[in-house]
C-alpha cells in the first residue's frame, strides 16, 4: 500500500489538486520488532525491501523512529526500529484518514 493511496485528493480555490492532511498514528511495539544499527548507504526504501519484500513501506519505518517524510536517507550508525509487521499500522493509518 502506497502512504497516499487512499488519501482523498481536494481542489484549493485556484483549481490545484493537493491530497488532504494525512494523521500518523504510534506505530505499535510489537516483541517480534526488529532493531538495526544502520550502515553507511542505508536507506528507508532498502531497509523496507530487506524486511518487507516490498520499498513501499519505508514510510512505516520512517514513522516508527520519528524520522522526516522527506527523504529515505538516514545516517550511518543510526539505531532503527523496524515494526515486525507493516500491516498492523497500515491498518490502523488506513482507519485514521477515512
Amino acid at each position: 500500500m502506497r502512504r497516499y493511496e487512499n488519501i482523498p485528493v481536494i481542489k484549493d480555490d485556484n483549481g490545484r489538486r493537493h491530497y488532504k492532511s494525512t494523521i500518523l498514528t504510534n506505530v505499535p511495539f510489537a516483541s517480534e520488532d526488529i532493531y538495526v544499527r544502520t550502515g553507511p548507504g542505508d536507506r528507508l526504501d532498502t531497509l523496507a525491501l530487506d524486511f518487507y519484500g516490498e520499498v513501499k513501506y519505508w514510510w512505516v519505518i520512517a514513522s516508527a523512529n520519528k524520522l522526516g517524510l522527506g527523504s529515505t536517507a538516514i545516517p550511518a550508525g543510526s539505531q532503527l526500529r523496524i515494526p515486525a509487521n507493516p500491516q498492523t499500522y497500515v491498518s490502523d493509518y488506513n482507519k485514521a484518514n477515512k
